[in-house]
């Protein structure tokens, strides 16, 4: 099953490549790196409706790959005890570690109090890729879209464990996008572009909707041979296959011929280097990335939380900034 996309305004020339595809759009309001979302559309006003649904937690599944490490698991510990208390009652977070891993559940996830959220430890029997986490994505990707949870899921979202997530954000993005866009596939992320070719999803965090899991994973039963696949970097040669962020964004627009929604507030920096999200707008992120220190993600409680626990605004988070910039 495939999804073509159609009725691209080429008057922008960023965001497309050489040939005139469209690499990614922009999914916030305010970014302008690429064409908005509904340059996706133009002209096809049949396929503008907007969905009555609404996105809530119990729509959401979070997976969290992990191992057995004392630095992913005091990183863990620190999830536990700062933004994951933030995820609503009947999202489903479903920690990802190796076959290998024969701790209890209480060693993996030490620290639960005060989750509203169900926690899960799925051991991944997938072939060990070392930190490219290739195969062991791909069999957690399965996983998700094959278990049925007590919610159905409709949003399916990778986090790495060196992520610091702000979830009401998240939600608040997740309804905006779903009414623009449901039901046809997308997968959202940071957009990281290989020269003039191709834009994938960063892979501190992304994720799919449920049409958009599905012929990923589809993509992946019924071309096994993909993940040896050579894609070379134009100038250095690397192989960019061997990433799991490209493979599986790679997987997605091969099954569904859509572009990546490019999300701004999917920061690929510390909160210190690059600060609080959109100026323009006045959108505070949704996640920063690489967060290797655990002490951080307490830190980090602070400056976006006041200690009641209701989120600061913009200009205070702002302000925050302007005293820990780097």
């Amino acid at each position: 099953m495939y999804y073509g996309v159609f009725g691209y305004d080429h008057s922008y020339e960023a965001g497309y490549d050489i040939n005139g595809n469209l690499l990614a759009v922009s999914s916030v309001p305010g970014d302008g790196r690429f064409p908005m979302l509904d340059r996706l559309y133009k002209g096809t006003s049949k396929y503008l409706r907007i969905s009555s649904s609404t996105v809530d937690w119990s729509d959401i599944l979070l997976m969290i790959f992990v191992y057995d490490s004392p630095e992913t698991n005091k990183l863990i510990e620190a999830h536990l005890k700062t933004w994951l208390r933030h995820v609503g009652k009947g999202a489903d977070i479903v920690f990802i570690t190796d076959a290998v891993d024969t701790r209890k559940f209480e060693e993996i996830l030490p620290a639960k109090d005060d989750i509203e959220a169900t926690l899960h430890v799925y051991r991944s029997p997938a072939k060990d890729d070392g930190k490219h986490l290739k195969f062991k994505v791909i069999d957690g990707l399965r996983y998700a879209g094959q278990i049925e949870f007590l919610h159905p899921k409709k949003y399916f979202f990778k986090v790495d464990s060196d992520t610091y997530v702000i979830p009401q954000n998240m939600l608040t993005y997740l309804n905006e996008i779903h009414k623009q866009t449901y039901p046809r596939p997308v997968q959202i992320g940071w957009a990281s572009c290989s020269p003039v070719t191709f834009c994938y999803s960063a892979g501190p965090i992304y994720g799919f909707n449920n049409a958009g899991l599905n012929l990923a994973n589809l993509y992946f039963k019924h071309h096994p041979a993909v993940v040896a696949e050579k894609h070379p970097h134009p100038t250095t040669g690397s192989n960019f296959m061997t990433h799991e962020d490209y493979m599986v964004s790679y997987a997605f627009k091969e099954a569904t011929k859509v572009p990546i929604l490019h999300n701004r507030l999917m920061l690929q920096r510390k909160f210190e280097d690059i600060g609080p999200g959109l100026p323009l707008t006045k959108r505070v992120a949704i996640s920063y990335h690489p967060i290797k220190d655990p002490g951080l993600f307490y830190q980090y409680e602070g400056y976006f939380y006041r200690e009641d626990g209701s989120m600061r605004t913009y200009d205070e988070v702002y302000d925050i900034y302007n005293k820990v910039k780097k």
